[in-house]
């Protein structure tokens, strides 16, 4: 065996070496695309409206149902304000390692299963109201 042996396995990354890629472009290009998906699928715009139409009107909100859809929105919303700029973020690609620490780990991943579960069990609680009705 020579010093110069080849490693074990090979990560083909789709990147010339000849031509490096700034990590500020990459991240700005992150940034760019997640940005665009959260208001091309109307994730915020469309909930803030429904928000904003059900509070608005006295005979929307007197409904059981609306005060479901209401939740659910703001649900929503959540979890495109907590989970989507999380990935938008996504910290340990931009610097190289997790800058945020244990316990930055611990609550970005509290609140992503938080607001995923929210959504869920908004869901089901519907459900439920509905079938009962």
């Amino acid at each position: 065996m020579s010093g110069n042996a080849e490693p074990a396995f090979h990560v083909e990354t789709g990147v010339d070496e000849a031509e490096p890629i700034s990590k500020n472009s990459v991240i700005l290009y992150r940034i760019s695309a997640i940005s665009v998906v959260m208001l091309l699928t109307l994730t915020l715009l469309g909930n803030i409206t429904v928000v904003v139409v059900i509070r608005s009107r006295a005979e929307l909100w007197n409904k059981r149902i609306n005060r479901y859809m209401l939740s659910l929105s703001v649900a929503d919303m959540l979890v495109c304000v907590v989970t989507l700029t999380t990935e938008i973020q996504q910290l340990f690609v931009g610097f190289g390692r997790w800058v945020l620490g244990n316990v930055g780990c611990k609550l970005v991943t509290y609140g992503q299963l938080f607001t995923l579960a929210s959504t869920a069990f908004l869901l089901t609680a519907m459900s439920i109201d509905h079938y009962q009705v």
